[in-house]
């Protein structure tokens, strides 16, 4: 049993029997009963969170879906946190920043203008990766400032200094 028709291979009929299937679909109920709607036919409906929007049928079915704006963001977020993670990328958070830390051996002392004097303690709930991190370079022991990006990507406590040095020793050819 189909629950909607298609007049073609590429033609949807928006149908009372779709807008059915998208209210199961997103768990939403739809405020008017339509007895002929088009694509283009706005859609009133109260989202399951309970907020009221209107939107589309075309946009409902295939797009957003029956959710308002602010579940949509969320489903939206949701969908691209995992996405990221699926392709190795890991949520900046607390403890696996701290973690991080332990792993590659490196010695905060700022994050964005707040001292950290213990690792564990001091280090601010919600690190963004744009934030910028004050270290001790590992090699001569200098200061140096690094957004937290940088970090992620290197995986090392190095001045800039140390790195262009140890660039200009990489390319250096050997006899």
């Amino acid at each position: 049993m189909t629950i909607f028709k298609k007049k073609s291979s590429r033609r949807i009929q928006y149908t009372q029997s779709l807008l059915q299937y998208c209210e199961q679909r997103d768990k939403a109920k739809a405020d008017v009963q339509l007895h002929y709607t088009t694509k283009h036919s706005k859609i009133s409906f109260t989202c399951h969170c309970g907020n009221k929007h209107v939107k589309q049928f075309q946009t409902i079915y295939k797009y957003g879906g029956m959710n308002c704006k602010k579940c949509t963001t969320k489903e939206k977020t949701r969908k691209t946190l995992n996405k990221m993670e699926s392709n190795g990328f890991k949520r900046v958070t607390k403890d696996n920043m701290i973690q991080f830390f332990k792993d590659h051996d490196i010695t905060v002392t700022k994050i964005n203008d707040i001292t950290i004097s213990n690792i564990d303690l001091d280090i601010p709930n919600t690190i963004k990766r744009m934030d910028i991190i004050e270290s001790k370079c590992n090699h001569c022991s200098s200061v140096f400032t690094k957004l937290v990006r940088r970090l992620l990507i290197t995986k090392e406590a190095k001045c800039y200094k140390c790195s262009r040095n140890e660039i200009n020793n990489t390319n250096e050819p050997t006899n």
